[in-house]
This record gives structure tokens, sequence and C-alpha cells, in this order.
């Protein structure tokens, strides 16, 4: 495994449970739809908690792709930050 960086280790400790749930979802699903249903909430939710969560961390963590959605090199820190 990567070691994580402080600075995505103080990411991680920067967001909420929710969050850091839904990065999690979306990584391991790589679609909006599936982490949504996941989540049991639904994908304009998931899309909505993303832009907070990439607000909050001021940089995308995935890439919207036609494969589905892709984690970023910051979003593969925070996942890992994350687990």
């Amino acid at each position: 495994a990567m070691p994580s960086t402080p600075a995505s280790q103080g990411l991680a400790a920067r967001l909420k449970l929710r969050h850091l749930r839904l990065v999690l979802a979306l990584g391991e699903h790589r679609s909006a739809t599936t982490g949504a249903a996941r989540l049991h909430v639904s994908p304009a939710a998931v899309s909505k908690t993303l832009a907070e969560v990439e607000e909050l961390v001021g940089v995308p963590l995935f890439e919207r792709g036609r494969g589905g959605m892709h984690p970023t090199e910051v979003g593969l820190e925070v996942l890992q930050a994350a687990k």
C-alpha cells in the first residue's frame, strides 16, 4: 500500500464520516448510481455530497468518464487514509 502523506491524513480527518463512506463507496463501485444504492441515497445526493467533499479538499477526487468514476491521485490518497 502507498504510505499516506500527512496531508491526506489531515484531509481524511477533516471529512465527516458520511463523506468518507461516500468516497469509499465510489472508490469501490466506480459509479455514482451503484454507490448511491449501496448508501441508500439518491444519485443526486451522491453528487451533492461529492461536491461538498471536493470543495473541502480543494481538488477533484474522481474523474468522471465513460467508464465510470476513477479516483484522481488525491482521491487515491484520501481512499488510503479513509480505510
